[in-house]
């Protein structure tokens, strides 16, 4: 099913009663889409039965295969089980995938994954989040769900629609959030903020989703579009902490410890979490830090030197490898 015909038909309740399972599939995680997603179907007593929230991460398989297999008195829950934890590319995380993918009952369950399963049930919907929303799919989705009966916001929304904008689902998401709580009085002092968010300055998580992806190309594009918006003093800061972060991640990742990578990578792109993880060595990313340490000294010290494209074309060129 496609992200139109979902959209339609979502606030049905006969909808959520058709399938056990309902797979997501998208190239990365749009936790606030499915937050508010949620929320509202919970709201308007559209779900098949109680929502419950199971976390697969934390989670013992024996658990989640009890949990998923037994009801208590007759009594079903929705279970939204989320992404699928990192461990999905072992074994135990493929086994974990096939069972929910062929999960025909008692319950009905809920999960996202990146790539499409190659084997479902008769049981299973599965769902396709694309990559971008063009403006005319964008209008649909927040007069759906996350605009109220407003005239002024939605007039607001199709004018900024005008511009040719094309967004991530979850860019829409936070988008008409905060479209959602600005009073309409307030609309045309937060124009700008607010389109910014559309792409016109490209956001951080972006940029770092690109930096450890080591897509050069896509990198400096961006790089070029919002490095004058911060000092230097603050990019250093930046990437100290996310190459930290990540460092840590790909230890605990490499010694399977999936709870202690999600406690350090929350402030880390998904898709770093997801796979790009694989793309970097903690030796690389130690000396990377260490270079960072380097320029800041340098910086506080009177050095006006580019410091910070030297630290990207060491990066990119493997020279930190």
């Amino acid at each position: 099913m496609n992200f139109q015909e979902f959209l339609t038909n979502a606030s049905t309740p006969n909808f959520w009663q058709q399938y056990r399972s309902y797979c997501f599939v998208g190239t990365s995680y749009p936790l606030l889409w499915f937050s508010k997603l949620f929320n509202s179907l919970k709201e308007n007593n559209i779900l098949p039965s109680p929502y419950q929230r199971l976390f697969l991460e934390t989670t013992e398989r024996k658990i989640i295969d009890a949990t998923l297999t037994q009801s208590i008195l007759g009594n079903y829950s929705f279970y939204w089980c989320g992404a699928l934890p990192s461990e999905r590319e072992t074994k135990q995380g493929t086994d974990l995938a096939s069972m929910l993918v062929s999960y025909t009952g008692p319950h009905t369950v809920a999960f996202f994954i990146t790539k499409p399963p190659k084997n479902s049930s008769v049981h299973t919907l599965i769902i396709t989040i694309p990559q971008e929303l063009t403006p005319e799919q964008i209008m649909h989705f927040g007069q759906k769900y996350l605009l109220p009966e407003d005239r002024a916001k939605k007039n607001f929304l199709k004018n900024l629609m005008q511009k040719n904008v094309h967004l991530d689902v979850e860019t829409c998401s936070l988008l008409l959030s905060h479209i959602e709580f600005i009073p309409n009085s307030e609309l045309a002092i937060a124009a700008d903020f607010l389109e910014s968010l559309t792409g016109a300055t490209p956001s951080l998580s972006h940029l770092t989703e690109q930096f450890f992806a080591k897509n050069a190309a896509q990198f400096f594009h961006l790089w070029s579009k919002v490095h004058h918006a911060y000092p230097d003093i603050f990019w250093i800061f930046f990437w100290a902490e996310q190459i930290w972060r990540a460092h840590h991640v790909i230890n605990a990742l490499a010694e399977k410890n999936f709870v202690q990578a999600k406690k350090i990578g929350y402030r880390l792109p998904y898709a770093f979490m997801n796979r790009d993880w694989k793309k970097s060595s903690t030796k690389e990313l130690a000396k990377a830090y260490e270079f960072l340490y380097l320029l800041d000294y340098a910086l506080k010290t009177g050095s006006t030197f580019c410091g910070l494209d030297l630290f990207y074309i060491k990066y990119f060129t493997g020279a930190f490898a």
